[in-house]
Parts: C-alpha cells; structure tokens; sequence
C-alpha cells in the first residue's frame, strides 16, 4: 500500500473523519467508510518522548513523535505519527503509513518518501475487510 493511505471519509460529502467518528463532522450524514488516500504530508512539529506511563513501552523510550498535515484532499487534516528523529523537523516532507504495532494498535508512522516500514510494524490494511 506505498504511496496511500487509509482514512475514514464520508461518502456523502467527502469530509475526512480523523479521528474516526460515527457521524460526520461536517454534514451528521452516517455513511463513513475506509478510503485511500495520497500518503504525503508535511512535519508542522516534532518532538521525542523520553519517558513514559505505559509500563510496556518503557523499552521503547526514546520515541519520536510529529504532527503532520496532509495533502490534499485531505489538506487541514493533521495526525500524530511516529517518526525517525532526523525527519520530525517543521516542513520536512513524509509519506504516511497506517500501520499495526506489536500490541496490535493501529498507529501512524512518518517515514521518508519511498520508505519502507520497519519490523515489527504490520501494514493496518491486512485489518480491514474484503
């Protein structure tokens, strides 16, 4: 799935729902489904997590994280991915990937255009049905 990604959009109006809602934001219309989208974006803000609550990812500190605005047309949509430290600079250009972790939650990863994701990550499409 290079080079796209899935997000939630309304079917009646296009609006895309991030984060997932039941109903759209935009026009209250309940027909939401999984739709892909180009995976590019742009860092507005990083930072790197060095200490952490869940007793779990404690192995895993530090971590980076970014804000990053997509482009159209899902333009003005933002999500928080995880990032390499060296890309989550303001305006550094990535391509976004859904993706499943190892406790198998479904996260956002950052990575440099054409940039594969790193083990143990799973693509979050393998979840969706059909």
């Amino acid at each position: 799935m290079s080079g796209q990604l899935t997000l939630p959009v309304c079917s009646a109006c296009g609006t895309v729902q991030q984060p997932p809602r039941e109903l759209c934001r935009n026009c209250l219309a309940d027909a939401i489904e999984p739709r892909a989208l180009p995976a590019g974006g742009t860092v507005l803000a990083g930072t790197s997590l060095a200490i952490g609550t869940d007793p779990e990812l404690r192995n895993d500190l530090p971590v980076s994280v970014a804000t990053v605005q997509l482009d159209p047309p899902a333009g003005g949509t933002s999500v928080i991915a995880f990032i390499e430290p060296d890309l989550a600079q303001a305006g550094t250009r990535v391509t976004l990937h859904n993706a499943i972790d190892r406790r198998g939650e479904a996260v956002f990863v950052a990575l440099r255009p054409g940039g594969a994701l790193p083990e143990p990550l799973r693509p979050w499409a393998e979840l969706l049905p059909g």
